[in-house]
């Protein structure tokens, strides 16, 4: 990692960027000049454009170059719809047949719950944030739901520098599948439902459902619309996902066949539309390559 400005280390233990609503006439970014209706506050001046918000972002992380090159493959997921499509159809978004996504403000809506069938709460802001926001709700939401359903909460932040996968993933992921074991419908939210949840979401489905990156990211951001704007929490799912690979190698081939009978229905269908949309892709390819070499030899 390079050495840091006083600037920088701040910058890594600020908040992270929310969502940015666009600007209604086209405005020139700071950093290279593109012309667009959407700029994000920089911490280097003037506003940015996505694409040079994030580059900006990567330079203090200092990624490798590996590393890099999948954060770019992250952010051509992720970074092709506009900051503004936010929670698309219903909500909370339904990540899995037992699990969805939200934020605070669909969590404490217990009627909205209740119709979704979802009977167990998972809370991932922290107090101080908890408070600051609810500050009736000094000592926490466990009486809040206390009549209705299960609750945890599982303090984190939203910001570059806090390692949200390596110390606090491990934490959710047994509370998770402790709900699961049991039956429940779980909502897991953090303030936005954009960045601390949603990441934990993308982990589940890498960890347990045996989704790539991508496609776990993909299938977020189809039911949740933009999400993980925080570029230090997509280092660590891109760090997450090449650990799962390295796993996958030592793996024994019977062991592995058994971890994929594991796959729910809702999870092997779309993973079966991805590969259709895979093989549609080649195949306009292929026919790209052929028609080419036909010209040439024509010529």
């Amino acid at each position: 990692m390079p050495l840091l400005s006083c600037c920088g280390i701040q910058a890594l233990f600020s908040p992270a960027r929310a969502p940015v609503e666009p600007v209604a006439e086209l405005s020139v970014c700071s950093g290279c000049g593109c012309i667009t209706t959407e700029l994000g506050g920089s911490r280097k001046g003037p506003p940015k454009c996505q694409h040079c918000l994030r580059k900006e972002d990567e330079e203090l992380l200092g990624p490798s170059g590996e590393e890099q090159r999948r954060l770019d493959a992250v952010a051509g997921v992720l970074d092709v719809v506009s900051w503004n499509h936010f929670k698309p159809g219903e909500q909370p978004a339904q990540v899995l047949d037992w699990l969805y996504l939200g934020d605070l403000k669909e969590a404490l809506d217990l009627d909205l719950l209740k119709s979704k069938g979802i009977n167990a709460v998972l809370n991932v802001m922290n107090w101080w944030q908890l408070c600051s926001t609810l500050p009736e709700y000094y000592e926490g939401l466990a009486d809040f739901y206390a009549d209705n359903m299960d609750f945890e909460m599982v303090e984190t932040e939203d910001c570059m520098s806090f390692d949200l996968v390596g110390s606090k993933w491990g934490e959710v992921e047994a509370v998770l599948e402790q709900w699961r074991r049991a039956g429940k419908t779980v909502l897991i939210n953090c303030k936005a439902g954009h960045n601390r949840s949603a990441c934990f979401c993308v982990c589940w489905l890498m960890v347990h459902e045996r989704m790539s990156l991508p496609l776990a990211l993909q299938h977020v951001l189809s039911v949740r619309g933009s999400v993980l704007s925080n570029n230090g929490f997509r280092l660590q799912l891109v760090r997450l996902a090449q650990d799962l690979e390295q796993e996958d190698l030592g793996r024994d081939p019977d062991h592995d066949s058994e971890k994929e009978d594991v796959r729910s229905d809702f999870v092997s269908q779309i993973c079966a539309e991805e590969s259709a949309l895979q093989v549609q892709e080649l195949d306009g390819l292929v026919r790209g390559i052929a028609a080419v070499s036909v010209d040439e030899s024509a010529n």
